[in-house]
């Protein structure tokens, strides 16, 4: 494989320094028409690629950001990402995109990584193992600017987007004991991450501020995922009597108990009900569909990026929270109604 083409070799077929051959690709104003012309020609017929990480680094800013997400396969975070990206492009800046998969190592490697590449900033979305902080800490100590968005690792001075967890299931929950449901059980996240704790303090408010009984034989921990959807059914199941309506903590979850709950021979909305937080655009397709608290997935992205990109401009480390609200969106479930299965 032949070497790659260098200024200095261009400045030697045309006979000028690398400075004016630099100048000249860059469009600067020093350089007449003519000599451009000439270089960008020969610069072409050589097949020159230029070095952006090292120019971005000789102008002290890689105008890149780090992200870091849990998953690409999910439903806010390939819409999220998706507006992240959009936003990035209009601001001219690049996204270097790296997965955890949940794995709070794989996390911690990622950021030593991103730090190495001397990205501008970092958005990160924690995973559900995440609790040291330092690595975290670790960004700012480099001055670098930290905007987490979605899932937030709490002790820090630093910004943050969420979606309104606790209002969201609340009235999630709200909206099935209205329709009059009383005996309700919530596959939760765990209580040590903020949006578990947050999703369950808002279905814990929902059924004490309608005076209802909380059975914590109803209330299953775990994560976010299908198969914690899934094993929390089994559980739930196995402490007894089931409830009448199942409110989950994440979207994926509810697909796992929809699965469990095909599997033991029972049908929703009519055996057992179920309502979840977060949404898929696919959800309409679903038979029943579920009635979901649908977050802003797109909005939370967009936004998160705008914060970071003036506080990486404006050099401000002054810490801010948006908290964006959610959206009830009411199908075939949560009504205490039987359905005919279309």
């Amino acid at each position: 494989m032949a070497p790659p083409v260098t200024l200095k070799h261009i400045a030697e077929e045309v006979n000028k320094t690398a400075v004016t051959v630099s100048k000249a690709l860059r469009n600067h104003p020093d350089i007449s028409k003519k000599t451009r012309e000439e270089i960008l020609r020969v610069a072409e017929r050589m097949g020159y690629t230029p070095n952006l990480i090292a120019r971005k680094l000789s102008s002290k800013s890689t105008r890149s950001i780090g992200l870091i997400v849990p998953h690409i396969a999910h439903p806010f975070f390939a819409q999220s990402i998706e507006a992240i990206y959009d936003e990035a492009h209009r601001r001219e800046y690049d996204i270097i995109l790296m997965l955890t998969g949940e794995d709070d190592g794989l996390e911690a490697q990622h950021i030593q990584s991103l730090l190495s590449m001397q990205v501008d900033g970092f958005l990160i979305s924690v995973s559900e193992t995440t609790k040291d902080i330092s690595i975290f800490q670790n960004i700012l100590n480099r001055g670098k600017r930290l905007v987490f968005f979605d899932r937030v690792m709490e002790g820090l001075d630093c910004s943050r987007v969420v979606c309104d967890n606790y209002q969201g299931t609340c009235d999630l929950v709200t909206f099935a004991i209205k329709n009059g449901y009383q005996e309700i059980g919530y596959i939760a996240g765990y209580s040590n991450n903020y949006i578990g704790r947050e999703r369950r303090h808002g279905f814990e408010a929902a059924m004490t501020n309608a005076g209802l009984k909380i059975h914590p034989e109803w209330i299953i921990e775990g994560g976010f995922s299908q198969k914690d959807g899934y094993q929390g059914f089994m559980k739930l199941k196995g402490n007894g009597p089931l409830p009448k309506l199942i409110a989950t903590v994440s979207y994926n979850v509810a697909m796992g108990v929809m699965k469990a709950i095909e599997e033991a021979g029972l049908t929703i909305p009519n055996d057992i009900d179920l309502i979840a937080f977060g949404d898929s655009e696919f959800n309409h397709f679903l038979n029943p569909a579920l009635t979901v608290s649908r977050l802003q997935s797109r909005e939370m992205g967009r936004r998160a990026l705008d914060m970071l990109i003036r506080a990486i401009d404006l050099d401000d480390s002054e810490s801010t929270e948006i908290v964006v609200p959610t959206e009830l969106i009411i199908h075939d479930t949560g009504l205490n109604k039987k359905i005919e299965r279309r």
